[in-house]
């Protein structure tokens, strides 16, 4: 599951600077269209 993950970020990061910003996080999304209702936040 970690490497996955890893996988995940390594591929949004695409300026390489180690985080994601907004537009990088949109640019996934918009490669999913099944993120949004596949996403959840368990508190």
């Amino acid at each position: 599951m970690e490497q996955l993950i890893q996988n995940i970020l390594e591929e949004s990061d695409i300026d390489k600077d180690g985080t994601i910003n907004l537009s990088e996080f949109q640019h996934i999304v918009s490669r999913s269209p099944d993120f949004a209702s596949s996403f959840k936040i368990i508190l």
